[in-house]
């Protein structure tokens, strides 16, 4: 079983943001931090 999981910083706005809807279209499970 594989399990995808990633932490995302700034991801509010800008590339952060871009990067974490990219991550949970794909199925990852996210922790999203943001200043």
């Amino acid at each position: 079983m594989h399990k995808n999981v990633a932490l995302v910083t700034g991801g509010s706005r800008g590339i952060g943001r871009a990067t974490a809807l990219l991550l949970a279209k794909h199925g990852y499970r996210k922790n999203i931090q943001t200043p």
